[in-house]
């Protein structure tokens, strides 16, 4: 099998993903910007193909980019509206 070297073949002999994690600093809203604290992110359809490797990528790739959650900061410059939170 080839691929990403981010999967592997379980005891039925389907193919899984394996997960890992790093660190990473916290982040920060730049000018401009808002930090969103996500509480639901939902997948696209080329979330689908990148998961069944239909579609080339390098990792690390961060799915589920369809998010909804809470302003908890606004950089300099940000849009009013987010300045409330």
């Amino acid at each position: 099998m080839t691929g990403t070297g981010h999967e592997g073949v379980d005891e039925s002999g389907a193919r899984r993903r394996q997960r890992g994690s790093a660190r990473i600093e916290a982040p920060r809203a730049g000018p401009g910007q808002a930090l969103i604290r996500v509480r639901a992110a939902g997948i696209c359809g080329t979330d689908l193909h990148i998961y069944h490797d239909e579609f080339k990528t390098v990792p690390p790739v961060v799915m589920g980019h369809e998010v909804a959650g809470d302003v908890v900061a606004a950089g300099p410059d940000a849009d009013t509206p987010l300045r409330h939170a």
